[in-house]
């Protein structure tokens, strides 16, 4: 549901008009539902271009931006890539990828900004809109995720102002992606009845993350792209081998190719296949273990491997 299903529910609302999926759900006959269904699964394929092409354009231009800005604010027009359906899920990505306080404006034909914000942890992301409120049309939202209109030739002063707003509530130290695990854990004692035993913490949600371990100078056995987009990882030595799926990152395969171990945060689950379960480690970020490195690597505020890893139990 959640990785097909619900995405292509959402995206008739992205990328055309909801209706489509009412349509759909109030469908006369089976042939009318398949070609509604198709018709989804088409949108669905076009918000994902749309948002990858938007997304990687975004993290080139934020590599520069978050050298100078705490808030990085980009604005671009509609008909250029900037699709208003879409700048909600870029603004997550950067946030995720940076580490900052991020706004994406659409702007229109009649040179309106339409814009959607995401926030971190400690920055009230309304509140800085509060700010700046009298350069907005209208805005409202709550402490990590906002929308607002602006006239796009009110931007750059939007910008210039959001980080004087946060140069004096944001340090350095507040910014970079950060990790937390709840506990190191040895390859060893993962197993099925500690997944198990795991289940019994759901279900998961706010206020209740499905817990995180680190696994660190761990042995890479092998390292693989799957369907050209995933990374998959067999890790361990003798007996105890374990799998690693790590979603969406087959750019990083040369990083890995060569490394004899591996330090990582992830999620430890259940893979059924044909009537066999089996343990696997879901990835949330990795490193590479060069030349004997078998602790994570100092922060690096603006690449998102490893920038910071803390452990902090919460179970």
């Amino acid at each position: 549901v959640g990785f097909k299903i619900g995405p292509r529910i959402n995206a008739a609302g992205r990328i055309e008009h909801a209706n489509l999926v009412l349509d759909l759900f109030k469908a006369p006959n089976r042939a009318e539902a398949d070609r509604l269904a198709r018709e989804l699964d088409d949108l669905n394929a076009r918000r994902q271009q749309v948002q990858r092409e938007l997304v990687n354009q975004l993290l080139e231009e934020a590599a520069a931006a978050a050298e100078r800005d705490r808030v990085l604010v980009f604005a671009g027009r509609e008909d250029k890539g900037y699709h208003r359906g879409v700048i909600g899920i870029a603004c997550s990505k950067i946030v995720e990828q940076y580490g900052r306080p991020t706004l994406i404006c659409a702007i229109n034909e009649a040179g309106m900004g339409h814009g959607s914000a995401r926030s971190i942890a400690g920055f009230h992301i309304v509140e800085a809109l509060d700010s700046v409120s009298g350069i907005l049309q209208k805005y409202g939202g709550h402490p990590m995720a906002a929308g607002f209109t602006i006239d796009a030739n009110r931007i750059d002063e939007f910008r210039l102002r959001l980080n004087e707003y946060a140069a004096e509530r944001l340090s350095e130290e507040d910014l970079g992606r950060r990790i937390v695990a709840d506990a190191e854990l040895p390859i060893e004692r993962i197993n099925l009845d500690l997944v198990r035993s795991l289940s019994r913490l759901e279900p998961y949600g706010m206020g209740n993350r499905e817990p995180q371990f680190l696994l660190r100078g761990v042995p890479l056995k092998s390292t693989r792209v799957l369907s050209e987009k995933h990374l998959k990882f067999m890790l361990g030595a003798g007996p105890t081998t374990l799998e690693a799926l790590w979603w969406n990152e087959a750019q990083h395969f040369e990083r890995f190719a060569t490394a004899q171990t591996i330090s990582l945060i992830g999620r430890i689950e259940i893979n059924e296949w044909k009537n066999t379960e089996r343990c696997q480690i879901v990835i949330k970020d990795a490193v590479p273990d060069t030349a004997g490195v078998t602790r994570p690597q100092a922060p690096d505020r603006h690449r998102h491997h490893f920038c910071e890893v803390a452990t902090e139990p919460q179970h």
